[in-house]
């Protein structure tokens, strides 16, 4: 063999180690239900080193901590680059854990869509309504670890007058070596107030729906629905849509219901 086909089939051999490195790292992973005993385990761990935000205490009323479980449906599919996209379905039940803040008028909130899919959301309530600071996503793509953090100006607050605002936000990514922003244009709709059953208990909920066009690295379109409960700002249901283009690809369509306004704790 001469010298250059040598050389040749040495580039051909480490092409194909990077494209199968890569592969292997970006090539979508089943998704795994996060278990209500990981949870616990997770609400037991972080509630010793947070305030406590049960009844009783000075100021608003806090939903109590603990692990909620809300009955689930739908799905995710992930895709990036030019490799195949992943679709994800929930499992029937996710769980959130509830834990307080640092302000004691302040609640942070753990949605475990599933062990690749976990969001956090810090809520502060006060006596004329809950403002939403910012929310992080964290998810598993293949290998990579994903952190997508929103971040509004002003913050998304919330009342139970009905109407409509305006919301601006900024989204930033990471993912392994890639950075990606994108804003986030929409509306904050209030409707009236309702009432919902949970589990066996009738809430006064606030329907809330967050509708946002999505520009830059990342483009589409999310809607977010709430209802909140009226007195804890707990939302006992969610559903969302979301579809997002680029060199990451996502689509949601989901539905959470709670079911009981008392965690396990």
């Amino acid at each position: 063999m001469s010298r250059g086909w040598r050389v040749a089939l040495g580039a051909a051999v480490v092409l194909i180690a990077v494209v199968v490195s890569a592969a292997w790292v970006l090539w979508p992973r089943n998704a795994r239900a996060v278990s209500e005993d990981e949870a616990l385990a997770d609400f037991h761990e972080r509630s010793s080193d947070t305030p406590s935000s049960s009844a009783g205490t000075a100021g608003p009323s806090l939903p109590s901590p603990g692990v909620y479980r809300y009955r689930a449906d739908g799905e995710e599919t992930v895709q990036v680059g030019v490799l195949p996209g992943q679709t994800r379905p929930l499992a029937d039940r996710v769980t959130a854990v509830v834990v307080g803040a640092a302000d004691r008028a302040c609640f942070d909130v753990t949605l475990n869509l599933f062990a690749e899919h976990v969001e956090d959301t810090t809520f502060c309530v006060d006596p004329g309504g809950v403002t939403m600071q910012g929310n992080v996503k964290h998810q598993q793509i293949g290998a990579i670890s994903a952190q997508a953090k929103m971040t509004c100006d002003p913050e998304v607050r919330i009342t139970a007058t009905a109407g409509s605002e305006h919301t601006s936000c900024s989204l930033e990514m990471s993912a392994g070596p890639a950075s990606l922003r994108s804003r986030l244009e929409g509306a904050v709709t209030v409707s009236p107030v309702e009432e919902a059953v949970v589990g066996s208990d009738a809430v006064r909920v606030v329907p809330v729906e967050i509708d946002r066009t999505i520009t830059g690295d990342m483009a589409g379109r999310s809607v977010e629905r709430f209802w909140f409960d009226a007195t804890t700002w707990l939302p006992v249901r969610i559903e969302r849509e979301m579809r997002l283009s680029g060199f990451a690809n996502f689509d949601e369509t989901s539905r959470l219901v709670l079911e009981s306004t008392t965690p396990t704790t």
